[in-house]
């Protein structure tokens, strides 16, 4: 998939993902073999300055992030949020509980299980200070957040639990009846633990960057192009 876009001789970015699959349009069928390979072309109007989720949704990067990454809930045809990750929730009758079983058999690109703890280590990195992610605002309606931004309390006590490996088990402080729409945007995708504890910052680079979306980072050359 790419993402042309330039502006008037300007910063010219584009967003490349090959995307191999069954063609599914009668007119590109008629055009091209479905076995070949499909390329999609896209736009953005600059460099992302990051492609870490925690840091860059609601940036540049967040139509890149789109393709990569898929939280909880997703957003149907009617921007409603719809199952993601998840396909299926439940919320308490004083609605400061929210209960989602994810989808089974889910994975990270490079092969691995993404289970509940996942999205659990994901909401703890968030608020984390260390992280300084500029979403932290948007999760202040989790028990715990603003304690543990002001660090009196270690982002394990933040109240985001996984009781087993399917099931993610979010506390409220108070009820927030937009919290679903938060959840099916982007500031709440998961991120790969196991690859950003032992690359660090560096997670993000081609050939190392894993994600659990419908597609994975190739290549990234600045200032031209990523796919």
């Amino acid at each position: 998939m790419q993402f042309p876009l330039s502006n008037s001789g300007k910063l010219r970015t584009t967003a490349k993902v090959w995307l191999c699959c069954l063609v599914l349009a009668t007119g590109l069928a008629n055009a091209q073999s479905a076995s070949e390979p499909m390329i999609i072309n896209r736009g953005t109007s600059g460099e992302p300055p990051s492609l870490d989720p925690n840091m860059a949704a609601g940036t540049l990067a967040a139509p890149i992030i789109s393709d990569m990454f898929q939280g909880l809930l997703a957003r149907g045809p009617d921007s409603r949020p719809a199952p993601g990750a998840a396909e299926s929730w439940e919320i308490s009758e004083d609605g400061k509980t929210y209960t989602f079983k994810l989808r089974p058999n889910l994975r990270w690109s490079d092969g691995r299980p993404l289970t509940a703890d996942d999205f659990v280590y994901s909401y703890r990195r968030i608020v984390d200070p260390q992280t300084a992610s500029r979403l932290v605002g948007l999760f202040f309606m989790l028990k715990n957040t603003r304690e543990i931004m002001e660090g009196k309390l270690p982002p394990e006590e933040l109240g985001v639990s996984a009781p087993d490996d399917r099931t993610v088990v979010m506390e409220l402080n108070e009820p927030t009846p937009y919290l679903l729409e938060l959840i099916g945007n982007l500031q709440a995708v998961p991120v790969p633990r196991h690859v950003i504890e032992e690359h660090g910052s560096g997670w993000t680079r081609p050939g190392v960057m894993v994600s659990n979306g419908a597609f994975y980072l190739d290549e990234r050359v600045p200032q031209s192009y990523i796919g």
